[in-house]
């Protein structure tokens, strides 16, 4: 797999994930993860390439046994994914401390 291919894989998992957690925005995401609205944005138009870190980072906020499912295809992601209220959770408290 070409590492654009992964980085499209990865932002296009990312979208699944917000769509079943009912994360409405990718500014709340953006929030949760306690990044700049405009890092997740680049990061999922492809403008700016997906480091580990990063892998990590969300693979943890979404409860992701392995935040490296962010790389395998979208069934196997959804399928891992821990309940959708501790995500949620997660994404509104820091919604509220903005």
């Amino acid at each position: 797999m070409e590492m654009r291919d992964l980085q499209a894989r990865i932002a296009e998992n990312i979208k699944v994930l917000l769509a079943i957690t009912g994360i409405r925005t990718q500014a709340a995401l953006a929030r949760g993860l306690g990044w700049e609205a405009a890092k997740i944005t680049r990061l999922l138009q492809g403008k700016q390439e997906w480091t580990l870190s990063d892998i990590v980072t969300v693979g943890e906020a979404f409860r992701l046994d392995d935040p490296f499912l962010l790389t395998r295809p979208v069934t196997e992601v959804v399928g891992a994914i821990a309940p959708v209220a501790t995500v949620n959770r997660q994404v509104t408290e820091a919604d509220t401390r903005q």
